[in-house]
């Protein structure tokens, strides 16, 4: 799992210094994974409660509606979270590093 720690943070940071429309193919090249691995990614870091939209066909991708969650927000997801508390102790951790 550190290797995905790191990638989900490889991630979110890519796509917040990019701010567009990230297409799959390229964040797999960018964090050296497969595209399966950036979908699951994706789907951790929305349950977690950052605002990933994503766009199908041939112009679709990803893309990240929020910069950072506050420490309310955090608190208001742990709450929804409460029946997965690996989960959620594993992508507090990543977030919490990447912050400081």
């Amino acid at each position: 799992m550190g290797s995905d720690k790191l990638n989900l943070m490889k991630m979110l940071k890519y796509m917040r210094k990019n701010d567009r429309l990230i297409k799959l193919e390229e964040l797999a090249e960018n964090l050296e994974t497969s595209e399966r691995a950036v979908r699951r990614y994706k789907e951790l870091l929305v349950d977690a409660g950052h605002d990933i939209v994503s766009n199908t066909g041939k112009d679709g991708g990803y893309y990240l509606h929020c910069e950072r969650m506050t420490l309310d927000e955090w608190q208001t997801i742990e709450e929804r979270m409460k029946q997965h508390p690996q989960l959620l102790r594993k992508l507090k951790d990543a977030y919490f590093n990447y912050l400081y």
